[in-house]
């Protein structure tokens, strides 16, 4: 049987102020103790590489990644490492890889794009534009279109509530995560 590998990377600020994916991580290793289900912040330049090749041919392989997160997963990525399912939470950085390099390697990918509207605007969606927000992935169909995609109306913060959105598909980033979800 192939081994289960559930990685999360936060983003900015995560693992000294927000702990938004890092509690989350967290909640999912308790509740899925079969799995192995590495936490990182997006600056653990070393370990994250190691951990996403560490995991034998054959696994199942999901990574999860929000903001700064995501935006590193992708650079993992682009140097080569496939992932089965890619789960990116409104991704932020100012150099971007290819949208299809990045799609050829993922066997799925869900990409969820924050789009809050002036009512629910945030401090962190500010921070967020500063920081390099990515624009919109290409469309169903054109190259380098993510499996799913959507753009909610939620703040770049929430990152509990962007992994429980579904599409009109009822795909989420909690159903692609399997096992006793987060969110």
């Amino acid at each position: 049987m192939a081994e289960v590998h559930k990685t999360f990377i936060g983003g900015g600020g995560d693992d000294w102020f927000s702990h938004i994916v890092e509690s989350n991580a967290e909640r999912y290793r308790k509740t899925n103790p079969s799995y192995k289900c590495p936490y990182f912040a997006w600056t653990a330049d070393l370990a994250i590489p190691a951990a996403l090749r560490a995991p034998p041919q054959g696994s199942n392989i999901t990574v999860v990644g929000h903001s700064y997160g995501a935006d590193t997963v992708f650079s993992e990525i682009q140097r080569g490492r496939p992932v089965t399912t890619l789960i990116t939470m409104d991704p932020v950085a100012r150099l971007r890889p290819s949208w299809t390099t990045i799609r050829s390697r993922c066997f799925v990918w869900l990409n969820v794009r924050a789009e809050p509207s002036g009512k629910n605007r945030s401090f962190d969606d500010t921070i967020a534009g500063f920081g390099g927000k990515y624009p919109t992935p290409p469309k169903p169909g054109e190259p380098g279109a993510p499996n799913y995609a959507y753009n909610p109306d939620s703040t770049h913060g929430a990152f509990d509530t962007m992994m429980r959105l579904a599409n009109k598909q009822g795909v989420s980033g909690r159903s692609l995560l399997g096992g006793n979800g987060v969110g």
